[in-house]
């Protein structure tokens, strides 16, 4: 299953659990039977580039379960973030598509290393150019480099002992091409960048934002009950999808340990499967759920205040609308199979099609339906893909305003066709903002430059009179950028003009600091 979400079998998994056992259990063997027969030279991994998600659903192969097994030393996470977004216009394999990726790998490894006497080790890629192929980000999107790094750096899984970032950085290429070697100004470039963004992952104290929580268990039901099945589960899809207008995604989680966090993070979670304990989820100060309404436990369909009906409507591009002026005119998203729903007297419905709503909230509690590929098997991302951007746009704005509302970290007024990556961490006892103008093709153009206001929760970050400039530390944009404290004093704004195709990292720094860090 290599660039697609296309398995052994097709675009879904087969119907028969014990077709996908037999099958997972045989890559288990492979790497088992290498390890044993060489135990002391080091086994690596490498990924299919997609959701991980996707690789145990459509893939076949229960990857936590294959690591837990205890024969792959290293894992590497195929980041080419660049070569798919600005050469290969392979989008869904993009900046933050990977991003997406390593979070989720993250979470499985990190359990499955709960099993081994000694851990695999998570790499990310930060890539140069290639071999053979022609694409070469070093050179032509530079700044989009940096982004990718520091951003696949701080990529964490949120555990009860804290953020775990992956164990370090993999680079690929040297040369592109036989004679064309890396120039002794790129070497230094590359090093520097990932002395600088290591460094900070090393020291990470905090990921600020929401996270996504991987349900293991309700993976593993659909697995052993009806696998072919899509019910929206493509949670790392999804996230990828909404750091694209700046909602600031940067850990995951498991529905296994929330009991174990500090119950102050604004949760993104797959649907949660009936009959489990969701109470941790439900406790969250503001959480969204994405998936098949009848997948959904009905507790937590309940404080949805969505109701799902024995009506089920097939797949299809379907017509929509929505609860403001800036929804296409007949917007037409490409929705899986799913079944209508009803919902409660206060539950306010934001986007719908003919048929049933697809993206409600009551209170702070967000449900969606969400949108999928038409086409699976298609590695490149025309607008027949999607249909439309907008339902993504839409959840995107909704938690933007959950944000707003809590004194949480968020972009103000995001446009949709001009998208925006924020995202936010503490190292070593100073606040990071990562910003990225990334997009190209149907999700933006990152050669226009961007205009952006952002607001950082005083209170969430414990700014304090910290709250007084940006300096930038790595990649392309202003120097500094002043900080001003909002009215009701519960955010530091600021307003940034970021250049094409970049990407810039920054510290929060009080008007006194010294820039000596």
């Amino acid at each position: 299953m290599i660039y697609t979400r296309n398995g052994p079998y097709g675009t879904t998994a087969p119907d028969d659990p014990a077709v996908i056992a037999e099958f997972s259990d045989a890559v288990r063997d492979l790497f088992r039977a290498v390890k044993q027969a060489a135990p002391d030279r080091l086994v690596m991994g490498y990924s299919s580039a997609i959701s991980p998600v996707a690789d145990w659903r459509v893939g076949c192969v229960d990857f936590e379960s294959l690591v837990a097994d205890g024969h792959i030393d290293a894992w590497v996470e195929q980041t080419w973030g660049g070569a798919w977004q600005d050469w290969w216009h392979q989008l869904w394999k993009g900046w933050t598509f990977q991003t997406a990726n390593l979070l989720t790998r993250g979470a499985m490894i990190q359990r499955a290393n709960e099993r081994r006497e000694r851990p695999c080790a998570l790499y990310h890629l930060v890539e140069t150019w290639d071999g053979w192929e022609h694409w070469d980000t070093i050179h032509q999107v530079p700044s989009k480099l940096t982004w990718g790094a520091w951003a696949f750096a701080h990529a964490s899984a949120l555990t009860p002992n804290g953020p775990q970032p992956s164990a370090g950085a993999y680079v690929s290429w040297m040369n592109q091409g036989p004679s064309s070697l890396l120039s002794p100004d790129d070497v230094e470039f590359i090093t520097g960048l990932l002395d600088r963004s290591e460094a900070s992952a090393s020291a990470l104290e905090h990921v600020h934002g929401p996270t996504l929580v991987y349900d293991r268990d309700a993976m593993e039901r659909l697995v052993e009950t009806t696998p072919a099945d899509n019910i929206g589960e493509w949670i790392d899809d999804q996230a990828a999808l909404l750091m694209k207008w700046g909602v600031p995604v940067l850990s995951a989680t498991r529905a296994d340990w929330l009991e174990g966090l500090d119950g102050q993070q604004v949760l993104i979670s797959q649907a949660p499967c009936p009959g489990g304990e969701h109470g941790a989820l439900l406790d969250a100060p503001g959480w969204a759920v994405f998936g098949r309404a009848d997948a959904i436990d009905g507790g937590v369909a309940s404080e949805l205040g969505v109701r799902p009906t024995e009506r089920e409507i097939a797949a299809d591009f379907w017509v929509c609308r929505g609860d403001r002026d800036d929804v296409p005119p007949h917007d037409r998203p490409y929705v899986p199979a799913h079944v209508a729903v009803e919902v409660d007297s206060d539950v306010a419905v934001h986007y719908e099609s003919a048929h049933t709503p697809l993206i409600t909230t009551r209170g702070d509690r967000l449900y969606w339906q969400p949108t999928d590929w038409s086409e699976p098997f298609n590695q490149f991302v025309p607008k027949y893909q999607v249909g439309s951007t907008y339902p993504v746009y839409r959840v995107a704005t909704l938690l933007h305003e959950l944000a707003a509302r809590q004194g949480r970290s968020h972009v103000v007024d995001v446009e949709r066709p001009l998208p925006i990556s924020v995202h936010a961490w503490r190292s070593d006892g100073v606040d990071h903002v990562l910003i990225g103008n990334l997009e190209t093709g149907e999700f933006g153009d990152s050669r226009l430059a961007r205009h952006v206001v952002v607001r950082l929760g005083i209170a969430e970050l414990a700014l304090g009179d910290r709250a007084g400039r940006l300096r930038r530390i790595d990649g392309n944009g202003p120097a500094e950028v002043d900080l001003r404290v909002t009215d009701d004093g519960a955010f530091a704004e600021f307003t940034i003009d970021m250049p094409p195709e970049s990407g810039a990292v920054y510290q929060v720094r009080g008007n006194d600091d010294p820039d000596d860090r």
